[in-house]
């Protein structure tokens, strides 16, 4: 690692490697549709218990699905959102990476009023705009999902691991693809190939 941050800061070229065989991307995307469907499964199973007894309580407390729908959904994706980014800043203050950390000039250090800014942007997008979309969004949602907890089954598990892998499939066909797709020539005119 530190040779290659050596060799770029040199302005030196890195040894260029030849592209991996496609069998090897292949058998890659399969595992990874594999872990992701499995690991998806273990999830469901572990939480489902949880997800019943909440939704039970707040449907009696509150009594309304969309709420419980919107209240899941933005606590799921704030706990997921702040929690990585807290082990990303407290990565970013670590000894521990250090030995990993790319040299930065102070200039290259986002400054106070950029955090300040983001962290600004961000609790409007995701207090203020996430709700309301969903709240929108609810009964084109509803209409397509199942939102009250259904038995628990292997058809309903086998279904949880058959949409997380085929998200996976998509999402790593089409990430290679189109980057692969940029950088075609004649993509960008005025860039030479």
């Amino acid at each position: 690692m530190k040779a290659i941050v050596a060799a770029l800061m040199a302005g030196s070229d890195v040894e260029k490697k030849a592209p991996r065989p496609i069998w090897l991307a292949t058998q890659w995307t399969l595992f990874d549709c594999l872990r992701i469907s499995l690991l998806s499964c273990i999830v469901v199973y572990w939480t489902f218990g949880l997800y019943t007894s909440c939704y039970h309580a707040f449907i009696t407390r509150f009594g309304s699905e969309r709420w419980f729908f919107i209240a899941t959904t933005v606590a799921i994706h704030e706990s997921l959102y702040y929690g990585f980014n807290a082990f990303l800043w407290w990565l970013s203050r670590s000894e521990a990476a250090d030995a990993h950390r790319l040299p930065r000039q102070d200039h290259q250090q986002p400054s106070a009023q950029l955090v300040r800014k983001t962290l600004m942007q961000s609790a409007v997008s995701h207090w203020l705009v996430q709700p309301l979309s969903l709240y929108l969004l609810y009964p084109i949602l509803a209409s397509r999902m199942t939102i009250s907890p259904q038995p628990l089954s292997f058809i309903s598990l086998a279904t949880v691991a058959a949409q997380f892998a085929a998200s996976v499939l998509i999402n790593d066909a089409r990430t290679p693809l189109v980057t692969s797709s940029l950088f075609e020539p004649g993509t960008f005119p005025g860039f030479p190939p």
